[in-house]
């Protein structure tokens, strides 16, 4: 590696901090750390915020049986594990639209689809597509 300014060839070994430094920069920052939410360093306290919510309540992965052919809505009626388990209600994701009855791959009574629970809501895995059907002749 070459430095412009001093005309000089840089070892790339010399830019690697040792382990003496790295163990250095550890304790350093143990020792600035009050207690689990306070942060100390040149600009005093500063108080950490939580950057995301915490994880919803899930369940495991689990399939599904399409009760009846869905109209022109996001949700559908489905039985739970086998096709005279207990009915929920599913809400599906459709790109580019809220009709399940005009967006791929279509669903049809009887049909396997795999859901997840998030905060007491059913959801598709399977994402589906809008569509248009056209006379193609």
């Amino acid at each position: 590696m070459y430095n412009r300014r001093t005309r000089r060839s840089l070892d790339r070994r010399a830019l690697r901090p040792s382990v003496s430094q790295l163990n250095s920069t550890i304790r350093h920052a143990q020792q600035n750390v009050i207690g689990p939410n306070k942060l100390t360093g040149v600009l005093g306290n500063l108080t950490r915020r939580q950057l995301a919510s915490p994880a919803p309540e899930t369940t495991a992965i689990r399939k599904a049986y399409v009760k009846t052919t869905p109209g022109a809505v996001e949700t559908v009626t489905c039985y739970l594990d086998e096709m005279a388990g207990s009915e929920v209600t599913v809400t599906c994701s459709v790109v580019g639209g809220a009709a399940l009855n005009s967006a791929i791959p279509r669903l049809t009574g009887s049909e396997l689809i795999f859901v997840g629970e998030i905060d007491e809501t059913w959801y598709c895995l399977t994402v589906f597509q809008t569509s248009e059907d056209c006379d193609c002749t």
